[in-house]
C-alpha cells in the first residue's frame, strides 16, 4: 500500500474502521458493508462485514485486518476483525475499567513479533497520540509491511 494511502474509514461519526493488507479487497469490504448497512448501527451489525470477507476471502485468499473503533452505548469500542483466522472471530480489546484504562490491538505483520509492547514504551508524561504516533514509527522500523504515514480519528466519549 502507498506510504500515504489513508486506511481508515469513516463509517458513521462515532464508528471508524482501520485496515491493514490490500487496498483494492479492504476498500471493496467495506464498501459492501456501508451498502448493506443501509444507514443501521455498524455496531450491532459487524457480522455483515465478518461476512463479507469470509465469503470474500474463500474465493481468494487475503492477509488483512480491521479494527473497529469508536463509541457505543457510550462505551468505548474496540474490536478487531483477521484474516490470520479467515475472519471467524470478532475479537473485543475494548476498555472495561474507564476511560483511563490503555488499551491497545496491533495488526498485521508477523515481523512484529517479539517487538517492544506498546505498554512497555508507553510514556505518561505525554498524550496517547504522541505515544501511539512513536509507536507507530518504532514500527516502521522494524516491519516494511508498517508505514510511517499515521492517520488519527478522534471520537468524543
Amino acid at each position: 500500500m502507498s506510504e500515504d494511502s489513508e486506511k481508515i474509514r469513516q463509517i458513521t461519526t462515532e464508528c471508524y474502521i482501520g485496515y491493514t493488507g490490500s487496498k483494492q479487497f479492504c476498500e471493496y469490504a467495506l464498501d459492501c458493508f456501508a451498502e448493506a448497512l443501509d444507514h443501521q448501527n455498524p455496531f450491532e451489525n459487524i457480522q455483515i462485514l465478518q461476512e463479507l470477507t469470509k465469503g470474500m476471502c474463500e474465493s481468494k485468499p487475503n492477509d488483512c485486518n480491521f479494527i473497529i473503533a469508536g463509541k457505543w452505548q457510550n462505551k468505548i469500542i474496540l474490536w478487531v476483525l483477521s484474516g490470520s483466522d479467515a475472519f471467524d472471530n470478532i475479537t473485543d480489546e475494548s476498555p472495561t475499567q474507564g476511560l483511563d484504562e490503555i488499551k491497545q490491538v496491533a495488526v498485521g505483520s508477523r515481523q512484529m513479533e517479539g517487538a517492544a509492547n506498546f505498554t512497555d514504551m508507553y510514556n505518561r508524561d505525554v498524550s496517547i497520540e504522541s505515544n501511539m504516533n512513536d509507536y507507530i514509527r518504532y514500527a516502521a522500523t522494524i516491519s516494511e509491511d508498517i508505514n510511517d504515514h499515521i492517520s488519527t480519528r478522534k471520537v468524543r466519549i
